[in-house]
């Protein structure tokens, strides 16, 4: 499967023009600039990529997670005045617009959620009541991928260190929460119950994780592999006394030709 690439931020500084002035034909084609201003920028971007644009040129592309500090990129200013575009890149249509002025000190650029045909402010989601826990997906995954079946599995687990290995599984208990979810789209909003479990050992423990598998096959859904196909979201466990809402982005990506499930984001922890 084609993966994508996850552009966080810029990691040097951004300048548009450069700082000499040359003539052609008696006019300045690449103008003297009056000053460096940084720029902020921070926000989520899913479904399409957005093109950033400063005065009508093109500077860079984003998606997934975007987090631009001041200290990372600077805008020059030829006139009191830098128009800044965030473009979709599949249709060219401009989403958002800002004039960035000179006078002030930082130039910022409003948090925003993108999710892939518009801009919002933020990424809305519910807050728990009492001890629920919440969570949704979105499994940014190419378009020929598989459905998804998102699981809990609580392993049940003790220490013997006569023996080796000294960790002992007593057994995996698997807990449905979401049947065929399609990748591209977030799934619903769900409660996690987690039930009773009863231990077969006076010195056990539980221990629980997300794992997705692929809905056709049934399988762990990363080359039927469990530790690759692992969620990183918080499960409740019987003492938790209060709730919590996560909203899970999970990308695909290659690293040293293994597909892994990376990058994974909670938007409630970005937008909160």
């Amino acid at each position: 499967m084609k993966t994508r690439s996850y552009i966080y931020c810029l990691m040097a500084p951004l300048f548009l023009f450069l700082l000499s002035a040359c003539e052609r034909e008696g006019e300045l084609f690449i103008k003297p600039v009056k000053a460096f201003k940084p720029v902020t920028m921070s926000g989520f971007i899913l479904g399409d990529t957005l093109e950033q644009y400063f005065d009508g040129e093109k500077v860079r592309e984003l998606y997934g997670r975007v987090m631009v500090p001041y200290s990372q990129s600077q805008v020059a200013f030829e006139g009191n005045e830098v128009k800044m575009e965030l473009r979709n890149k599949s249709n060219g249509e401009t989403v958002y617009t800002q004039t960035l002025n000179l006078q002030d000190d930082t130039s910022k650029v409003p948090p925003f959620y993108f999710d892939g045909k518009k801009i919002a402010e933020r990424y809305n989601y519910p807050q728990p009541q009492g001890d629920e826990y919440l969570i949704n997906f979105y499994f940014d995954f190419p378009d020929d991928a598989p459905l998804v079946d998102v699981t809990i599995e609580v392993d049940e687990i003790y220490y013997d260190f006569t023996q080796n290995p000294f960790m002992i599984n007593l057994g995996t208990t698997v807990i449905p929460l979401l049947s065929g979810v399609k990748p591209g789209e977030w799934s619903e909003l769900i409660r996690i119950n987690m039930p009773e479990m009863e231990k077969h050992h006076p010195e056990s423990f539980f221990q629980s994780g997300i794992i997705i598998r692929n809905a056709e096959k049934k399988q762990y859904y990363i080359g039927n592999n469990r530790d690759y196909s692992f969620i990183q979201a918080s499960v409740p466990d019987m003492y938790a006394t209060e709730g919590k809402v996560q909203c899970i982005f999970s990308g695909l990506s290659q690293q040293g030709g293994q597909l892994v499930l990376t990058p994974q984001e909670d938007l409630t922890q970005i937008f909160r």
